[in-house]
């Protein structure tokens, strides 16, 4: 038997996150991660990112965090 709103709460609290700042993409709960221009071009793939250095502009970020594989729009400024 499977406590289903149990293992929803614990995935809840380790949701990959990515977010643009200013030269920079921030990463939270990422294993590793694709960064993608808008044009599905690969910019760089890396393992286990905090912070990883990306010029202005519109990327498409994969996310993968165990299982859980998210992708998310990001603006860096």
């Amino acid at each position: 038997n499977v406590d289903v709103e149990t293992s929803v709460e614990n995935v809840a609290g380790e949701i990959s996150t990515a977010e643009g700042v200013e030269g920079a993409i921030v990463f939270n709960n990422v294993d590793q991660a694709w960064i993608y221009t808008v044009d599905g071009k690969l910019v760089e793939f890396v393992k286990n990112p905090a912070t990883v250095a990306a010029e202005a502009g519109v990327y498409v970020v994969k996310m993968q965090n165990g299982y859980v594989i998210r992708n998310a729009k990001v603006l860096v400024k």
